[in-house]
């Protein structure tokens, strides 16, 4: 078992974990629950991402926007414990709603 998740050594029990995100919901999320982290942009273009993965079901879509977010960041940070994630809003017809730009289409996404 990787000893970064036993926790049995030193360096493990002192490194936070890393997020592969700059999302202030993600980092209250963890903050929240006392764990503790470091947060790095993953530096995914997930457009191209969406577009290579087009007709995929919305959590699939999610998982591998995850693990592509968590495998960028691990393969610059190798000796760290890394988490990736990333949401889909998928509506009853199947069209997926991406982050809103603005308030307004925040607005609109909720209508």
């Amino acid at each position: 078992m990787d000893p970064r998740l036993r926790g049995d050594d030193e360096r493990s029990i002192m490194t936070p974990l890393l997020l592969a995100s700059q999302s202030a919901s993600r980092r209250a999320m963890l903050a929240a629950a006392g764990v503790p982290f470091d947060a790095t942009a993953a530096g995914v273009d997930e457009d191209a991402a969406k577009a290579s993965l087009a007709g995929a079901k919305p959590r699939d879509l999610a998982d591998a926007l995850a693990e592509l977010k968590a495998v960028k960041v691990g393969l610059r940070h190798p000796d760290r414990l890394v988490l990736g994630s990333d949401s889909v809003v998928a509506l009853a017809d199947g069209s997926l709603l991406d982050k809103p730009e603005s308030r307004e289409q925040a607005a609109d996404h909720l209508a």
